[in-house]
């Protein structure tokens, strides 16, 4: 399944596309991600992209990249509720992100 996740980085996954590819149904899968994550499986990706985001933010030039282009290419059209979900969990706005020079 992580490889699956790794495959699709780019790309918000279905759940669907998940069980058919485990071979396990939605229900299984669920209980799967509550136990290992202790999280649903849609939070669980929600937050996943979020941090492949913050990754592609911090390496990215503010000269030649906007927030809105990489938060559409992680499958982020809404990129109000985006910013406001990137901000509970990181503690800054994904443009703060993108301002720091990389290292």
């Amino acid at each position: 399944m992580l490889t699956l996740l790794q495959a699709h980085e780019e790309r918000p996954i279905r759940l669907s596309e998940l069980c058919r590819n485990a071979g396990i149904s939605e229900r299984t899968l669920r209980s799967i991600f509550k136990e290992v994550f202790g999280m649903g499986p849609n939070r669980y990706l929600h937050i996943r992209r979020l941090y492949l985001v913050r990754a592609a933010l911090s390496i990215a030039s503010a000269h030649t990249e906007s927030v809105s282009a990489i938060a559409l290419r992680f499958g982020f059209s809404d990129g109000g509720r985006m910013a406001s979900d990137y901000h509970t969990l990181f503690g800054e706005y994904p443009s703060q992100t993108l301002m720091r020079m990389p290292p």
